[in-house]
């Protein structure tokens, strides 16, 4: 019962991040959806034609990169300082970019977590 009820929270936090992804954005990000933004430890992402990712630093300096197969990936920024962040998503005919921002959240501090 415990997995249905975490997938039930997975899928519903998937359509708001997808309602709310596309909202007010130009056309290209659209087609991304990256969420949940802010993030403690992964940021999911949506797109049809994925190939690459690269975050950047608000120093421009490259601090994590990788190789996607398939239209969903989870990228661990768990490890990842606080802070805002450029994603660049590489798709097989254009480069979305997308600003996401990591935060720390210790469950310890909030008795009711």
């Amino acid at each position: 019962m415990k997995n249905k009820t975490h997938l039930v929270k997975f899928i519903a936090i998937a359509v708001m991040a997808f309602f709310c992804a596309s909202c007010g954005k130009n056309p290209s990000s659209q087609r991304l959806t990256a969420f949940p933004n802010p993030a403690c430890e992964y940021i999911h992402l949506h797109c049809t034609d994925m190939q690459s990712f690269e975050i950047y630093d608000a120093a421009a300096q490259l601090v994590k990169e990788g190789n996607i197969t398939g239209s969903f990936y989870s990228v661990y920024v768990g490890d990842m300082a606080q802070g805002n962040y450029l994603l660049k998503v590489f798709t097989t005919d254009e480069v979305i970019n997308e600003n996401i921002t990591v935060l720390w959240f210790d469950p310890f501090d909030n008795p009711n977590y």
